[in-house]
């Protein structure tokens, strides 16, 4: 019977026993790529949600910024010369009883503030009208100048 042997430190040792313990390490380091760490996986989670955060408070939030009244506050009267009232239709603008395209309503309002400085404007709009015809008439009246709006809601 041939049998080979191996010479260890603590002796000799046949083959088959050896064989055995290198299957056991291959086994346990087999286990041990089955089951990764997840604290890395945590940490780089929460790191990513750290800098989403902080990134999107930098984001510039452009609007229409507009100084709303406080409700005790007092009314007072303002002389009609320097009124512009304006009713947002669905397609076009009514303006002093004249209806108006965007291009001449844009032309009447350079023409207005080349007059006087001083204009406030009230904006009239129905219900019906969409939301985004108030925005694009509060910018033109922006782009024109217009520091003073007023609105006005129609039933």
């Amino acid at each position: 019977m041939n049998r080979k042997y191996i010479k260890n430190e603590q002796g000799f040792f046949l083959a088959k026993f050896k064989l055995k313990k290198e299957k056991r390490t291959l086994e346990r380091q087999r286990l041990a790529i089955k089951e990764t760490g997840t604290t890395s996986v945590s940490d780089l989670a929460f790191l990513l949600l750290i800098f989403f955060i902080l990134a999107s408070s930098f984001l510039i939030q452009s609007g229409i910024n507009l100084t709303l009244p406080a409700p005790d506050e007092e009314t007072y009267s303002i002389e009609n010369s320097e009124n512009i009232n304006i009713e947002v239709l669905e397609t076009n603008y009514q303006v002093q009883s004249n209806t108006l395209s965007e291009q001449e309503f844009q032309e009447f309002l350079k023409l207005r503030m080349k007059n006087n400085s001083k204009i406030i404007a009230f904006v009239q709009i129905n219900e019906n009208i969409e939301y985004n015809r108030l925005v694009k008439t509060i910018s033109l009246l922006k782009e024109s100048g217009i520091k003073q709006i007023g609105l006005e809601n129609l039933q």
